[in-house]
């Protein structure tokens, strides 16, 4: 999604892609206040990362000293069959 929705607005016209997830995916979903204050070295940490809580607080950690506007994140993982 790269369009904001807006209450004063009509509802945006979403692009969709349905992919197949393998196992080791990671899957972020997030706003433009957590997607402006990362860096590259934060989003390897994200890809790379073994355990989601763990990364989960590190993000919210840093998203709580630097944040300028409000965020919110998903993580999830791409699970084994």
């Amino acid at each position: 999604i790269t369009r904001s929705i807006s209450v004063d607005g009509p509802f945006p016209v979403l692009d969709t892609k349905e992919i197949k997830l393998q196992s080791g995916d990671r899957i972020m979903a997030c706003t433009d206040g957590v997607w402006n204050e990362l860096n590259q070295k934060d989003f390897t940490e994200i890809k790379k990362g073994k355990n989601l809580n763990e990364i989960s607080k590190k993000v919210e950690s840093k998203l709580k000293i630097s944040a300028k506007d409000n965020y919110w994140c998903w993580l999830g993982n791409g699970e084994k069959k």
